[in-house]
């Protein structure tokens, strides 16, 4: 019975064997970190992931600087992110030029921003570089057909709240103190800046010697100019008011005063003459004095409609422009020091005394409008401008070296008024390699000049078309391929059309 019990429980205990060892097999797998059936792993304790992005993206239509994952510029402000910029060169005293000398355009969010423009350094110190996005670059084609470059100021968000900066700098020449000051609260929008820029020329020093071998009294000549570098005063005031109709409608008011104090320069000509036997034969130093009274005024109201955010779709804009210069200059040279041996060396010097009055003044209309479509884009603008200038011209001349010293007076009076209206056309096609731009200009321009003391007045008529054309094609994110055509045309100005030849010399009177 005993046997038999054996008998049947043999296979139950063969089982639990087998799962006894089993379970103990998997368990010191377990205990080595492996699993039946697996491939052999390792467990790590920390895992770190870095990647690196590209800073710089280009595009057929724009070179994209991402501004946001740039790390160097932690800390910085605005206008050290401009030094990043492709195609710009920033200088040390913070002038800017472009690297193919092409005018810059500057726009916030595609918007147009005079206060940026005028005095874009401070505006941007003011500005952390932690708010901006990204910086756009393209070149356009201004209202006259030359490529300018756009620098487009994209931010993270919406500009609000108050900021300021006050800055000095000092160089071996000039030295420059700004202040800005922005606000912006709901819809209504404020920025003020000024600077005062102290400029002083170096003093200079240019010597020659000649011999003259045809020559036996003026054999040999010495001479010695200095100059005292020019010297101004400068004072920029610049003041921007808005009012946001929506978000993407915006009408501002800027205005600007730009004096200039005391400008001048000095400057001293010495002059020795020899004769072949190392005798003297004249001596003369000649004084000089160049000042003017120089300042600019400027007043400027604009409409502009976006379309989408960043104007990504087009924009309209709408402005007018007032702009005067009133100048006035003067010109004295004098003999302080005059020896000679003979008369006739000296009788044709003379000191004169030159006074110049010159104004302009323009009023500029500029309308311009900008749609997208999907790859389509059309352009349109039209520019008008009247600008009408005044010049007149008092220069006294005294002979008091000559036989029978006398002394004349030149006048001139000079009225220039010009009409000038130019419209560009355009269309351009952009996929992701290619962009395609076609276009032409017409230019209008009705010239009037006038010179009453002459009793002449001449009008004259021009007007021509001028074709543009351009391509970029982009095989990758790092390179770019521009092919670009533009016609242009040399336009002469209304005193060159003027067959009018004055033979009277009538405006010249010697008393």
């Amino acid at each position: 019975m005993n046997s038999n019990l054996l008998l049947s429980l043999r296979p139950c205990i063969l089982i639990w064997l087998f799962m006894s060892l089993a379970t103990q097999a998997q368990a010191q797998d377990n205990k080595k970190g492996t699993q039946p059936d697996s491939i052999p792993s390792t467990l790590l304790k920390e895992v770190t992931v870095k990647a690196r992005r590209n800073l710089y993206k280009t595009r057929p239509d724009v070179i994209i600087y991402d501004v946001k994952a740039d790390s160097s510029l932690i800390g910085k402000n605005s206008f050290e992110a401009l030094r990043n910029v492709p195609l710009l060169n920033v200088e040390r005293n913070g002038n800017i030029h472009s690297v193919g000398n092409w005018p810059i355009e500057y726009t916030v969010n595609g918007s147009y921003d005079r206060t940026v423009s005028g005095n874009i350094r401070d505006a941007l110190e003011s500005l952390e570089a932690k708010y901006l996005k990204r910086i756009e670059v393209r070149i356009v084609r201004n209202i006259n057909g030359q490529q300018t470059l756009q620098i487009n100021l994209v931010t993270k968000g919406r500009l609000w709240g108050y900021r300021g900066l006050g800055s000095s700098s000092l160089s071996d020449s000039n030295w420059r103190n700004g202040a800005f000051a922005f606000a912006k609260k709901n819809k209504f929008g404020a920025t003020f800046s000024y600077y005062n820029n102290w400029r002083w020329g170096h003093d200079s020093r240019l010597n020659s010697e000649e011999w003259r071998y045809a020559s036996n009294d003026l054999y040999h000549a010495k001479s010695e100019y200095k100059s005292s570098g020019f010297k101004v005063d400068l004072h920029n005031f610049e003041t921007t008011l808005s009012y946001e109709i929506t978000p993407l409608k915006v009408v501002s008011l800027y205005a600007r005063t730009f004096l200039k104090t005391n400008p001048h320069n000095t400057s001293t000509n010495e002059y020795v003459a020899e004769n072949n036997a190392s005798q003297q034969t004249y001596r003369y130093k000649q004084n000089g004095l160049f000042k003017m009274n120089d300042s600019e005024y400027q007043v400027c109201l604009d409409y502009e409609q976006l379309f989408g955010e960043n104007a990504e779709r087009g924009k309209f804009y709408a402005g007018y422009e007032f702009y005067s210069r009133p100048n006035k200059e003067q010109n004295n040279n004098y003999y302080t020091l005059l020896e000679y041996i003979n008369p006739s060396y000296v009788k044709d010097f003379f000191n004169y005394n030159k006074e110049t009055s010159d104004n302009e003044d323009w009023h500029t209309l500029t309308v311009m409008y900008r749609r997208k479509f999907k790859q389509h884009t059309l352009y349109a603008e039209d520019f008008m401008r009247l600008r009408i200038e005044k010049e007149d011209i008092t220069q006294q001349e005294s002979y008091a070296y000559a036989d029978n010293p006398y002394e004349t007076i030149e006048r001139d009076q000079y009225r220039h008024n010009q009409f000038s209206n130019g419209l560009k056309i355009g269309y351009s096609y952009t996929t992701d390699k290619i962009e395609a731009k076609a276009g032409a200009f017409h230019q209008f321009l009705r010239d009037t000049s006038k010179k009453p003391l002459l009793n002449n007045s001449f009008s004259a008529n021009q007007q021509f078309v001028t074709p543009y054309a351009d391509f970029s094609y982009v095989p990758n994110w790092r390179v770019r391929f521009n092919l670009s055509y533009s016609m242009g045309k040399q336009v002469p100005n209304i005193n060159s059309l003027n067959p009018y030849v004055d033979t009277l010399k009538s405006a010249t009177y010697r008393v």
